[in-house]
């Protein structure tokens, strides 16, 4: 399993938190998103989250999920390359 951290710039905030997750996540279906929200793989300042969470500028997402699964998932490498993340 692989945890990828994303922090919220300016122009990202103020979405919910789920309409950026399928952005982030364009190839996964609503309901795999909402399901590791439940599953805590996906967490919003090291807490659990909803989905309906308003983001704000420099807040921290993490998630946490197989590799090849999120690879698939994540929307752009071009956007991946712009994001800070970690791998840990």
């Amino acid at each position: 399993y692989v945890m990828k951290t994303f922090i919220i710039k300016e122009n990202e905030a103020g979405q919910r938190f789920d309409k950026y997750l399928k952005k982030l996540l364009k190839e996964a279906p609503s309901s795999f998103v909402y399901k590791m929200l439940r599953k805590k793989n996906i967490v919003l300042n090291d807490k659990k989250a909803t989905g309906q969470e308003v983001l704000k500028a420099e807040d921290q997402i993490k998630i946490t999920a197989a590799l090849d699964a999120l690879r698939k998932c994540i929307a752009g490498r071009q956007y991946i390359r712009t994001a800070k993340f970690a791998i840990r």
